[in-house]
């Protein structure tokens, strides 16, 4: 039996800005957000910014965090 790999990736470019967006409206800095979930304010940076997928860990506190949905069905840069 052959086993292909799935070679999809997420791209969370628009996940990155939800976050970015509830963390402004809470009234966090990147600084104050990365200490809450243990991280680099430059890591916070790079998964806003840029799309740099967090770690599942860190993921999962922000989304949480934030109540962000990431369902797929719904456009998450708005």
């Amino acid at each position: 039996m052959k086993i292909e790999r799935d070679e999809r990736r997420l791209d969370f470019h628009d996940i990155g800005l939800a976050i970015k967006r509830a963390r402004e409206k809470a009234g966090l800095t990147q600084e104050q957000l990365a200490y809450i979930i243990d991280r680099t304010p430059r890591t916070i940076i790079y998964n806003e910014n840029n799309g740099q997928h967090p770690s599942l860990n860190a993921f999962y506190k922000m989304v949480t965090m934030f109540d962000i949905s990431v369902d797929s069905r719904q456009k998450l840069g708005e």
